[in-house]
């Protein structure tokens, strides 16, 4: 009976580890490229000031907009890669058992913060589609497809959440008879 729970367990994370891998690498790359792009455009804005005295408003609007789409975006793959920020100074010094308690109390956490904010990235979003949002400067380009980007990071976010969730659980649960 263990070895096919343990197998069910082990099927459960690799369909979730595959599905939010799939989403993260279709986010992240659109990332990368925006990020490059950005580089090139923030590379052109510097020289047009520093050699030409020269402002360009549309470009500087949409190195705003590049932002956004590379901080949302690249949220699920940098959890998936661990390069997030970890206290393993702190937290190294604890017990295996503490560690994984923690693990699971701050996942959720995060969980619930992340859940709450894509709520709101979504409201903001549907403002934006009903009341036809423009940007402020001269493009005057519709806002909701970059108010999508926020939501689209969060919610691909919360499922990598999701799958560090079930692994901190898990990892929780061997830990029971160790002390």
């Amino acid at each position: 009976m263990k070895s096919s729970y343990e197998g069910i367990r082990y099927r459960v994370d690799k369909i979730f580890d595959n599905v939010t891998g799939i989403i993260s690498i279709g986010l992240i790359s659109p990332a990368a490229v925006a990020l490059v792009a950005w580089s090139v455009v923030m590379a052109v804005l510097i020289i047009a000031r520093a050699l030409f005295d020269m402002h360009v408003p549309f470009l500087e609007e949409f190195t705003a907009y590049l932002v956004v789409l590379v901080g949302f975006l690249a949220l699920p793959y940098t959890l998936r890669t661990g390069g997030h920020i970890k206290v393993d100074v702190v937290t190294g010094l604890l017990p295996k058992r503490v560690r994984d308690i923690l693990g699971v109390v701050t996942t959720l956490l995060s969980l619930v913060i992340v859940g709450y904010l894509a709520h709101k990235g979504v409201l903001w979003f549907w403002y934006a589609v009903e009341s036809k949002v423009h940007s402020e400067f001269a493009s005057h380009i519709l806002m909701w497809p970059v108010y999508l980007l926020v939501p689209i990071g969060l919610t691909a976010l919360g499922l990598a959440l999701l799958l560090e969730l079930y692994r901190s659980v898990i990892s929780l649960g061997k830990g029971k008879g160790e002390s």
